[in-house]
């Protein structure tokens, strides 16, 4: 009896031991067992600015609604006024003239003399220069046409008016039926033609010259 006691106490403590040591193992193994854990990486993904985008500026705009600019020289001549000859509409005369020399004086009246008798006339004067303009009838409803252009002034015109340089001024009627002897003058106004354009010398008691173009007016 003494002997199976023993050996079952030596038994039991054997497996005691050996459940002591399992226990120590599981508890070392639990300790050194390292989970790793892999997880992806972060990513981050670059933000990409939209390009700023400038709406092109738009262009300027021209001012359709301008008028045309003026030539340098506005010349008068036997044949009209700069490139409009005799004859021309009132309208685009006006408006040239008004662009360079400011807004005309206007009138208006039935014609009573030479070319203008019986005829419906606009007046538009700008300064020293007045220019006629002819209707074909007695009504003030009727189209006009550049008829005349005189230039009246005790100095040359200054620009941007000028005078063909074939008309002259400032001579006496002496000095002009000397140079010009073809004429014709008009004794009566004291008038000398040069190149059809009519020339009123001045005079010491009236300075001012007379210089016109075209059909005139004139009651002689």
């Amino acid at each position: 009896m003494t002997v199976h006691l023993h050996v079952r106490r030596w038994a039991t403590r054997r497996v005691t031991l050996y459940a002591v040591l399992v226990a120590l193992l599981s508890t070392s193994v639990a300790a050194c067992t390292w989970v790793v854990r892999t997880s992806a990486p972060s990513v981050q993904t670059p933000s990409v600015e939209s390009p700023s985008v400038q709406s092109p500026e738009a262009p300027a705009q021209t001012d359709t609604s301008a008028a045309p600019s003026v030539a340098d020289t506005i010349v008068l001549s036997a044949e009209g006024i700069s490139s409009f000859s005799f004859g021309s509409p009132e309208e685009g005369v006006v408006a040239y003239l008004t662009r360079a020399l400011g807004a005309p004086a206007v009138s208006s009246e039935m014609g009573e003399c030479e070319a203008a008798a019986g005829y419906w006339q606009d007046y538009a004067t700008f300064g020293d220069l007045r220019v006629r303009f002819g209707a074909q009838d007695d009504s003030s409803n009727s189209p006009r046409f550049l008829a005349t252009w005189t230039y009246t002034s005790a100095q040359p015109p200054s620009p941007p008016l000028a005078l063909d340089p074939g008309i002259p001024f400032g001579l006496t009627l002496d000095e002009l039926q000397a140079q010009y002897p073809a004429g014709p003058g008009m004794d009566n106004m004291g008038a000398w033609m040069v190149g059809n354009v009519w020339i009123i010398p001045g005079t010491p008691d009236y300075p001012e010259v007379t210089v016109t173009g075209g059909d005139i007016d004139w009651c002689t």
